[in-house]
């Protein structure tokens, strides 16, 4: 009995000192978003909008996301991403673009900064007007968008309807594609 209670305590006092992965949502601008063990590159490391057009224009290289928790191609889209940049032990740098009440992290001016590097993966809106719009993910190259993808795949109305699992292998591939990228 008493080898049974000093087995107990020694399990009770491993899994007291263990921390868990943790594996959130979205990212906080505080902090880096840790997905997976501790062996990997692989995390979610928040930007804002500022320190992404520094990544431009000190000329940096690594893979950035645009998005935002609340939308619907993004919450698809991001769980493939990660999974990709697990796989190849990559980094992403992760921009906000809209607060949790869908409202604009950025400004017009910050904006229309970013247009020359992004404005091959932006789209125009209504009123004819570059729009970024999400989830954008973008290999950049000594400070040169050298590839993007927006969206989730063709076809696919996030409002509507979940993708179907060859439509994510369809996404998978296109990421895994784009981070092959930044090894080469």
């Amino acid at each position: 009995m008493k080898k049974l209670f000093i087995l107990c305590v020694f399990l009770l006092a491993g899994c007291a000192t263990q921390t868990p992965s943790k594996t959130p949502s979205a990212c906080s601008e505080e902090q880096a978003c840790t997905i997976g063990d501790q062996n990997t590159v692989e995390t979610m490391q928040p930007l804002s909008f500022e320190e992404a057009l520094s990544f431009f224009k000190e000329k940096k290289s690594g893979l950035l996301y645009f998005g935002f928790e609340n939308c619907p191609w993004c919450q698809e889209a991001l769980p493939i991403l990660r999974e990709e940049a697990k796989r190849q032990n990559v980094s992403i740098h992760s921009i906000l673009t809209r607060d949790e009440n869908n409202e604009l992290l950025y400004t017009e001016e910050q904006k229309q900064e970013i247009i020359p590097y992004l404005q091959d993966y932006m789209s125009k809106n209504e009123e004819g007007e570059l729009t970024l719009y999400v989830p954008l993910v973008v290999v950049v190259k000594d400070g040169k968008a050298i590839e993007g993808h927006v969206g989730t795949v063709d076809d696919h109305d996030a409002h509507a309807r979940k993708m179907t699992e060859e439509e994510k292998q369809e996404l998978q591939k296109k990421y895994e594609d784009m981070l092959a990228q930044l090894s080469s």
